[in-house]
């Protein structure tokens, strides 16, 4: 009679391994996306209601959280 339960006990830790080593990054890919939307939802809000133009609403956010300078703290 063989044991099944300790026979391949590293492929069952590898594909553990894998999974996280995917699961987290999109768990916190989603967190990142839903702050990034409510920060920009409020963000123009509070331009628009402090009289900007729609379009000038909608571009501040951007410059505000730094999204439009791809190369913020990467050396020249």
């Amino acid at each position: 009679m063989s044991d099944l339960s300790g026979s391949h006990p590293r492929r069952a830790q590898s594909q553990g391994y894998e999974f996280d080593k995917w699961i987290r990054p999109l768990c916190a890919l989603v967190v990142a996306g839903v702050a990034a939307y409510a920060s920009y939802v409020h963000q123009r809000e509070f331009a628009v209601q402090g009289g900007a133009d729609e379009v000038s609403a909608s571009m501040w956010p951007l410059s505000v959280d730094d999204l439009l300078s791809l190369g913020h703290g990467r050396p020249a």
